[in-house]
């Protein structure tokens, strides 16, 4: 009847609302709120959708919302309401692996966005609540390995491969970047895995924590048609620190692009000054570990990362 009708879609509306507001409360860490909230709610899991304009993602849940936090929280200082929120939605039962939503296209789960965010605390009580390590951002095919090492955020890496998280699987090699709306700082690199987009980002510490933990091949290679492994990203780049840490660990000089450039190919076609002194010494059987440090100061670099 259109009165049963009408008391069903009143009955979402209040859901929606509620579950709003408990979205909000987790966004801002206000931890005594979402204590009330979830004492008057059953479905602590609901998404939520956008009151602030610009700070909230439509349909993302309470405990995404909860690891991302807002601008400016993202100290240590924020770390305990953060962390028991987090663990009140879990004893509320809210999912761990359920995906937030934008429009129809479930985009990236919790542990995603805690790894991203560098959440260590949050990280770890998903993955104790049985977060699944290896979901990935159904739009770009970004692991939260693949994240955390895009975001250089090595605490929740370290946590993540512990956890025996897949540090091999990269992006997809074609995506519409811009039709993912995902407002973060994250612009994935396709075709790239987690070491390629640290070394093309000269994000040193997660490039070491990678290879450190033997989580990734030095030699993997880049899913795009021109087959690129990380000496070569880091060498298009002027990575020339993420390049002799490269090299230490055994990366090949002569390895070739499917163009067939080496790696110093690669840096003189892209001005890499500094990489080219590093490869150069490094060819000519010099002290090689004396060489980056040795190599002239930095130039203007490119602001967005090169793939050659």
């Amino acid at each position: 009847s259109t009165q049963s009708r009408s008391s069903a879609a009143s009955d979402v509306y209040k859901r929606q609302q509620r579950a709003d507001v408990l979205t909000t409360a987790c966004k801002f860490s206000q931890v005594e709120c979402v204590d009330v909230l979830l004492r008057h709610m059953h479905e602590p899991a609901a998404p939520g959708g956008a009151h602030v304009p610009g700070m909230m993602i439509p349909f993302t849940s309470p405990l995404e919302a909860a690891c991302e936090g807002t601008t400016g929280r993202d100290g240590f200082a924020f770390d305990a309401p953060r962390l028991a929120i987090v663990r009140s939605l879990l004893r509320a039962k809210a999912a761990v692996s359920s995906l937030g939503y934008i429009g129809a296209t479930s985009v990236r789960s919790a542990l995603w966005l805690a790894a991203f965010k560098n959440r260590p605390t949050c990280v770890d009580e998903l993955l104790a609540a049985g977060a699944p390590t290896n979901t990935a951002c159904a739009v770009t095919g970004a692991t939260p390995v693949y994240a955390a090492a895009y975001n250089n955020a090595c605490d929740s890496l370290t946590r993540l491969l512990s956890a025996k998280a897949d540090a091999r699987a990269g992006c997809r090699a074609q995506f519409d970047q811009a039709s993912t709306k995902i407002p973060l700082d994250f612009e994935p690199i396709p075709g790239t895995a987690p070491l390629h987009v640290a070394a093309a980002l000269g994000h040193l510490e997660a490039v070491h924590v990678l290879l450190r933990e033997q989580a990734a091949a030095v030699d993997a290679r880049t899913t795009t048609a021109n087959s690129l492994q990380a000496i070569h990203v880091a060498a298009a780049n002027n990575q020339f620190d993420v390049l002799q840490l490269l090299l230490l660990h055994g990366a090949d000089l002569t390895a070739r692009t499917a163009a067939g450039a080496t790696a110093l190919d690669v840096a003189r076609d892209n001005n890499a000054v500094q990489c080219l002194y590093v490869l150069e010494h490094w060819l000519g059987g010099a002290d090689q570990p004396a060489a980056a440090a040795a190599a002239p100061a930095a130039g203007t670099l490119p602001t967005s990362p090169a793939l050659a």
